[in-house]
């Protein structure tokens, strides 16, 4: 056998390679040999795919003499576009695996198919998409590259067309191959968001997808705005086709297409941005609360963080785009679940380089919906880190305040009210903020953003409610401190607040609460009056309970403690005036609804049954607004009251009970009645009104505590308003005729008194003076009580004589011309008349002799009674007096 000379394995290899070069050389010179285009063209369809797959050869000189021959064609080819390359056989080379798998093969054939598709028409780019986009998602990077660079030529011109029917719908399978139709969607957004004319790397993309936008920076169109635009364009024709995009594709597919409308709509071209805005009308919106979408939002708006490969980083979007993505990121119950990004994003919105106003409006409402939307279990973790990036941000921007720095900040205020409102616990334990935000409130001189912290203070009041279940003595006083410091402001708002914290905060048992309600009671401004309204009305124990209000008794403020520190508060106050009337360091109006308070809460006091709508405030009239069973208790409160003052003064040395209770009381009301330089009637009515039923229901040795203040008492009856002289004559009737029996020392003063009053209602000049008033109806009280206390022996307390006088008097003023003193005379005959109707003293020594006791009443009680009918028919002014007046004679 070993003289047989076999072939070796080297010499069956070289053989091989021979017969393929020989073959190559054959289709050689078959190129060489094609004279015209025509028959080049020819040669190209029948020896181009062969020579390609040649490149697959294992040797050596095959593969040079392939490079050789394909030198040779492209020297004649690429210098003329007519000449068609074949197509077919080049998509068969590079899409399938058919023809040949090496990856060598088809990065040669891939360019060939690039020079053929060049110089196709536009309707036969169309026509053969699909095949050059079918399986391109299994394509190696730089294939796939090319055929996407080949795909956005073909788009340029791309026309779509309407479906002829059901079977022409998704024409590139992409709800079989979705990967496909991902994978190209997402090169389509990377070219929309390319921009040529950026310095650095385009916003939302990597140095590597630049790479990959440009081809390597082959393409041409790449570094031209108008030759990208058509590009875009082309793009969104595409994606906004019904036919090529159905609604029965994945939901995937569609949050690509979303996107990259999306970011269109931020193109620097109208017509880019036009049809951007077109297509998100006309497809169908993204499911927000898909994780999927959100979690794609946050990423084209974040972009990715720095690995190892610095040419992967993703920059993060256009601060356009970041605008767009946020009106989204709004709207979503899931993105605000969705941590850390929610955190990133919104900060990002705050202080990105630049800053940028409008992307900071927008990390203001993305925080205000999270407040309101997040999870209770999401949120708490983060809400210190929200709530300090936020007074950062106030804090900075504090001294601008105008434009849109104004918007910011009214935005901040809001974001963190609503922040208290979740996560109440972290304004508890730092009582700073709602400090700020008091403070704030004055002290910015921006009547905007005062309105914005005036809403944001009323969001704030549910963080803070239920006080006794999370607050501590000292948080309670610096609560205190601060509403009792801003309800004195001159910024209305910020008193309103302050009553507002007040009413809401504290029980109506809370006396400092009601202390701020009262100061605010008469406010200029209607709805900080209207506010601390609700903080005086006393609630009714048949009325159902407020939200957050306990059940059970209705508890009001202790009255010794209320008068105490509104006598206290006083002294603080009397450095405070101004040109306005001011009473103890009040205003005047102000001390007008203290005295109604302390007034109504000594009757709740005494009777915590009593109906509300009862209390009222019609304290400018004598009537009693309780009843009988009301009236007794409150004249027995003030009994105890009164001994519990004198107990308590004589344990102390306090020889006049100043620091009693009552006595501070009648001393706030003393205080209402003074006559300085100016002097609010009102006040003063109100005050004698109070006085007076404190007077008439308390004990004898109350009223006789003034027995040596009746010059005081006496200086009313010439005071202008007509309600003050009744009341306080009313006040010298019971002062002066209490305890005048077996004292004939107070007996001479009655006397004194009452003829001191004869004198001046028998003065000629007085007689149409308030004075000439003032003494009629100060007679007609002191006879009245005089006759009520001692029925059987008052004529021989103050002789019968003086008393016929002063009847006398009082009688003939019912003929006065004078309607002031007619009605005096009426009020003084149905006062007596109220206690007796004997008027038989009228007739002393000018009477007839002969008559009778019973004959002389009856004449006089007659004459009155005739004489007052007959006013009341003739004068419509005194008419409600005179028929009181008879009323009172008639019992």
């Amino acid at each position: 056998l070993e003289q047989f000379d076999y072939p070796t394995i080297d010499d069956q290899t070289h053989e091989m390679a021979s017969k393929e070069i020989e073959l190559l050389e054959n289709v050689e010179l078959r190129f060489a040999l094609a004279e015209t285009d025509v028959q080049l063209e020819k040669t190209l369809n029948i020896f181009l795919s062969p020579v390609l797959l040649k490149l697959a050869s294992p040797h050596e000189e095959v593969r040079k003499k392939v490079i050789d021959v394909l030198t040779h064609i492209n020297k004649r080819v690429r210098p003329k576009n007519d000449i068609k390359l074949p197509l077919i056989p080049l998509i068969d080379l590079v899409c399938t695996e058919k023809a040949t798998k090496s990856a060598f093969v088809k990065n040669f054939a891939i360019m060939y198919l690039e020079m053929a598709y060049n110089r196709l028409t536009e309707e036969d780019k169309i026509t053969h998409l699909p095949s050059l986009i079918e399986n391109i998602s299994s394509r190696p990077p730089t294939q796939k590259q090319t055929l996407v660079h080949i795909i956005l030529m073909s788009l340029q011109k791309f026309k779509p067309k309407l479906a002829d029917s059901p079977s022409s719908l998704d024409p590139y399978n992409f709800k079989v191959r979705s990967e496909d139709g991902k994978i190209l969607l997402g090169s389509f957004l990377d070219v929309m968001l390319y921009n040529p004319l950026a310095s650095q790397t385009p916003f939302g993309l990597s140095h590597k997808l630049v790479k990959f936008v440009t081809n390597d920076g082959k393409a041409t169109w790449a570094t031209k705005s108008a030759d990208i635009k058509f590009i875009k364009m082309g793009i969104l024709r595409f994606i906004n086709s019904p036919v090529i995009f159905p609604d029965s594709l994945s939901d995937d597919i569609h949050l690509a297409r979303f996107l990259i409308f999306l970011v269109a709509t931020c193109d620097s071209s109208h017509e880019v941005v036009d049809g951007g805005e077109d297509g998100l009308k006309k497809m169908k919106k993204p499911d927000l609360e898909s994780r999927t979408v959100v979690n794609k939002l946050y990423s084209l708006y974040q972009g990715s963080g720095s690995g190892s490969d610095q040419s992967d980083k993703i920059f993060p979007a256009s601060t356009a785009l970041k605008l767009k993505i946020m009106n989204y990121l709004c709207k979503s119950e899931l993105a605000t679940n969705t941590f850390p990004s929610m955190l990133q994003v919104s900060f990002d919105c705050f202080y990105a380089t630049p800053p940028n106003t409008k992307l900071q409006k927008q990390g203001m409402s993305f925080v205000q919906w999270a407040a309101r939307m997040a999870s209770i279990s999401k949120l708490k973790p983060i809400a210190p880190v929200l709530l300090s990036g936020l007074l950062k941000f106030i804090n900075k921007d504090e001294e601008v305040l105008y434009g849109d720095h104004e918007t910011l900040l009214s935005f901040s205020y809001i974001s963190i009210s609503l922040l208290a409102k979740r996560v109440p616990e972290l304004f508890r334990t730092d009582l700073s903020i709602l400090t700020k935000f008091f403070t704030d409130l004055y002290s910015i001189n921006n009547n905007n953003i005062r309105s914005s912290i005036q809403e944001a203070l009323s969001n704030m009041i549910e963080a803070y409610q239920i006080l006794d279940e999370w607050a501590s003595a000292d948080d309670i006083k610096t609560i205190e401190n601060i509403l009792e410091e801003s309800v004195s402001k001159s910024v209305h708002q910020s008193r309103y607040c302050a009553v507002k914290y007040a009413v809401r905060l504290f029980p109506f048992s809370h006396t400092l609460s009601r202390y701020i309600c009262l100061l605010a009671s008469a406010d200029e401004k209607l709805e900080v009056c209207e506010m601390a309204s609700r903080g005086l009305s006393f609630p009714n124990s048949q009325t159902p309970k407020l939200y957050l209000e306990k059940q059970g008794e209705v508890e009001f403020p202790n009255f010794s403690n209320m008068v105490n520190l509104i006598h206290e508060k006083s002294f603080k106050r009397a450095d405070d005036m101004s040109h306005q009337i001011y009473i103890q360091g009040y205003r005047s109006e102000v001390y007008i609804n203290i005295l109604r308070f302390l007034r109504h809460l000594m009757i709740v006091s005494a009777d915590p049954t009593v109906p509300v709508d009862e209390l009222g405030y019609a304290l400018e009239s004598e009537s009693k607004i309780f009843d009988s069973n009301s009236r007794i208790l409150v004249k027995n409160w003030i009994k105890e009251q009164w001994e519990l003052d004198q107990r308590e003064s004589t344990e102390e040395m306090d020889i006049d009970g100043s620091n009693g209770t009552l006595h501070i009381y009648l001393g706030l009301l003393e205080q209402g009645l003074s006559q300085g330089k100016f002097v609010d009637k009102t006040l003063q009515s109100t005050a004698s009104s109070s006085l007076l039923e404190i007077i008439s229901l308390g004990p004898s040795s109350l009223a006789r505590s003034y027995e040596n203040r009746l010059s005081w008492l006496k200086s009313f009856m010439s005071v202008q308003k007509l309600e003050v002289r009744n009341s306080m004559a009313h006040i010298l009737g019971i002062v002066s005729t209490s305890e005048l029996k077996d004292d004939p020392k107070r007996c001479a003063l009655v006397q004194e008194l009452i003829q001191e009053f004869i004198s001046i209602g028998k003065d000629q000049s007085k007689r149409t003076s308030v004075d000439h008033h003032g003494s009629i109806l100060a007679l007609g009280y002191i006879i009245g009580r005089l006759i009520y206390r001692y029925p059987s022996i008052y004529d021989s307390l103050v002789p019968a004589s003086i008393l016929a006088e002063a009847i006398k008097l009082i009688a003939g003023e019912l003929d006065s011309s004078d309607t002031l003193s007619t009605n005096g005379a009426s009020k003084a005959l149905g006062e007596i008349g109220r206690y007796t109707s004997n008027f038989a003293i009228l007739q002393s020594s000018d009477s007839e002799e002969g008559a009778s006791d019973g004959d002389k009443n009856s004449d006089t009680f007659s004459a009155i009674v005739d004489k007052l009918i007959g006013l009341v028919k003739q004068t419509k002014d005194t008419q409600e007096t005179i028929i009181q007046a008879l009323g009172h004679i008639a019992m």
